[in-house]
């Protein structure tokens, strides 16, 4: 007689636990239908309201986690995936989706950390391309709330025929005086020779609000050559 009352409570136990966890199935399978069509609020609020409950299911917390990014509520999402990521730190996913949190957050140093730590895991070529993405936008929040300087530095090397443009013959006929030929010098004809330019500048941004920066830039530039040019009619 005992042991029948024992199965039959065993049994009665074991049918709620499975009607309980299908129920978190058909919960979170609600909740991603709702985010996959835009509906990121109520996909939160459906979550938000057992989470207490289901808190430390690494699954749940994902979903949760990239649920209340979506939601903008970010802090939410931070906390969620970090319960993740205390047990499977290996989890691109949760570390992906806590980097774009902090990035909403403003926190660009964590974000661009954790960015970079996704990318270490060898993910395929189509994530680390979005990662990029990512990181360039780290980038650009940085430059608007930083000082930042800038450089450029840039050459190029050369031969001329004619360097000092001048003409090829050694003689040429004056019309103002009646077409009387004159000898030119060896420097006033054409003369060969090799370049070289050298230049570079520096760019320095210094923000003063989120919109106004005040910019200053400096740039010099040289020419070299083997020969010094003299103009064509001396």
């Amino acid at each position: 007689m005992i042991n029948n009352r024992l199965r039959k409570t065993l049994a009665v136990l074991l049918i709620s636990l499975l009607s309980q966890i299908v129920s978190a199935d058909e919960l979170t399978d609600r909740a991603k239908a709702l985010l996959d069509q835009g509906k990121a609020g109520e996909a939160f609020q459906l979550l938000d309201a057992v989470e207490s409950a289901r808190a430390g299911d690494a699954n749940f917390d994902l979903l949760f986690g990239i649920v209340a990014l979506e939601a903008r509520q970010n802090t939410r999402s931070v906390f969620a995936l970090e319960r993740v990521l205390a047990v499977q730190p290996n989890n691109a996913r949760a570390r992906a989706e806590i980097a774009r949190a902090y990035l909403a957050l403003g926190e660009t140093a964590t974000a661009k950390q954790e960015f970079e730590s996704v990318q270490k895991q060898g993910v395929p070529p189509e994530v680390s391309a979005t990662i990029d993405r990512f990181l360039d936008a780290v980038d650009r929040l940085d430059t608007v709330s930083r000082t930042t300087i800038r450089g450029y530095l840039e050459g190029s090397a050369g031969y001329d025929t004619n360097v000092n443009v001048g003409p090829s013959g050694s003689t040429v006929a004056v019309p103002a005086l009646g077409g009387l030929p004159i000898t030119l010098s060896t420097a006033s004809t054409a003369n060969d020779a090799w370049y070289a330019t050298m230049g570079g500048g520096l760019n320095l941004r210094t923000p003063v609000n989120s919109e106004v920066a005040l910019v200053r830039t400096m740039s010099v530039s040289s020419t070299v050559s083997s020969v010094m040019p003299t103009p064509a009619w001396c």
